[in-house]
């Protein structure tokens, strides 16, 4: 397939929604949520009145409220920090590899160093090593592209992949 460019650039509400998406679906999270409820529900269900006290509703509230908004509040730090987020990345997909160019730096990766993709929520995950990821709109690729770059990246299988 001939070389093809994407440019990417999200504002502060799409960088924390997508900040906020990841964290929300983690399996811990969705663990402790449980957990809370139960907690709540058994405080507010409780026979005795004494077994009901402050932290029975501060706890909960603290992990569905306040942990969301400390993540929302950290995404807009990292956001205001980055020229990258602010001004976009251009990706360049070739058949060796991807060139993404920012305002400041220039990363090229090659295909058989991507160690993970997901697709979730209208984006493309394709994370050239475990910590960092290349966030690509799947509305900004044509069918055949999002096919090629598949093929690319096959859809690695496991537990922890």
């Amino acid at each position: 397939m001939e070389p093809f460019t994407i440019q990417v650039k999200f504002t502060l509400g799409q960088y924390i929604t997508l900040i906020l998406t990841r964290f929300v679906r983690r399996p811990f999270f969705i663990v402790v949520v449980i957990i809370m409820a139960m907690y709540l529900l058994l405080g507010i269900f409780a026979q005795s009145p004494d077994y009901f006290d402050r932290s029975m509703v501060f706890l909960p509230l603290f992990y569905f409220v306040g942990l969301p908004a400390l993540m929302a509040i950290s995404a807009a730090r990292i956001y205001k920090k980055s020229p990258a987020l602010q001004h976009g990345i251009t990706y360049t997909f070739s058949d060796d590899n991807i060139n993404a160019v920012t305002d400041g730096s220039q990363g090229i990766t090659a295909w058989r160093n991507i160690v993970k993709r997901q697709e979730m929520r209208g984006y493309l995950y394709l994370y050239p090593n475990r910590t960092n990821v290349y966030l690509i709109p799947l509305k900004s690729l044509t069918p055949n592209q999002k096919e090629w770059i598949k093929s690319k990246v096959p859809q690695k299988k496991g537990l922890f992949s």
